[in-house]
């Protein structure tokens, strides 16, 4: 445990364990003289203190470490859920449409034909945007994310996901205002109609049947502001901290959440 078992030596060293590992060595020098028994004791029992103080922080170390790992794989984990809710209403459009063409095949109509084989590219063209869109948000933590913004008219957006809302809920009843000025804004379309989609789910998922949903687009200043109202519950106050965040922390969640909640705002 020391060196000033040798004869001659010119100083004592003792070494600093933790976790089995030599973490740092005190040595002091014995040029004046050679350390008596009380004072190795003493030098001991402040070693046992050093030891004590960086086993700790090498311990706080782990924790800290295991802690941002369970936390990556959480956040993948809510990932893929995100992606599993929101690519769902676009498979379930084509899977819906190639159904139909082939149980109706001897008896469909060739306009009703045509529509559903141009309903099939339609979503799988929105598919492959989507999944573009879906691999910018994993590069998030690896650095800023670039959004292409290109100007689009908002009715077109919003037409575009009621379009897709209707498909998957075609008994649910959504009434649209939109401005009668028209709204050109910079945007990256496919993600704006990916949050009105998510909205408008919502909106249906967690509210009476018999209700109505109810789409607004109006311009405000210098804003268009996109409005989607229902008669739920609401989002609770220990929730909206986290609106725009992939994922809710377990003690944030509320009792009656959805745990599949898709990527929702957070790709804003």
């Amino acid at each position: 445990m020391c060196t000033d078992t040798l004869m001659g030596a010119r100083a004592f060293y003792m070494p600093i364990v933790a976790q089995t590992k030599v973490l740092g060595v005190i040595g002091l020098s014995c040029v004046n003289g050679i350390l008596n028994q009380n004072n190795r004791l003493f030098l001991r029992m402040i070693a046992s203190r050093v030891e004590m103080a960086l086993e700790r922080h090498y311990l706080s170390g782990e924790q800290r470490r295991m802690l941002i790992e369970s936390e990556k794989e959480k956040m993948r984990s809510n990932l893929l859920r995100g992606i599993s809710h929101d690519l769902r209403t676009p498979l379930t459009g084509i899977l819906g449409a190639n159904s139909a063409i082939l149980e109706n095949s001897s008896t469909m109509d060739q306009e009703t034909h045509d529509t559903l084989i141009a309903n099939i590219r339609e979503d799988s063209q929105w598919l492959i945007r989507m999944v573009e869109n879906l691999l910018s948000v994993t590069r998030i933590n690896a650095g800023p994310m670039n959004v292409t913004k290109t100007p689009e008219a908002v009715e077109e957006i919003v037409a575009e996901a009621i379009s897709r809302i209707r498909k998957c809920f075609i008994n649910r009843k959504i009434i649209v205002r939109v401005s009668e000025q028209l709204l050109i804004v910079p945007m990256d379309g496919t993600l704006i109609e990916q949050v009105m989609i998510n909205l408008l789910e919502n909106a249906i998922k967690f509210s009476p049947e018999d209700s109505v949903i109810a789409v607004e687009v109006k311009k405000v200043a210098n804003e268009a502001v996109f409005e989607v109202r229902d008669q739920g519950k609401g989002i609770s106050n220990q929730e909206l901290l986290y609106l725009f965040e992939t994922a809710v922390p377990d003690g944030k969640r509320s009792a009656d959440s959805s745990r599949g909640m898709g990527i929702g705002l957070s790709i804003l």
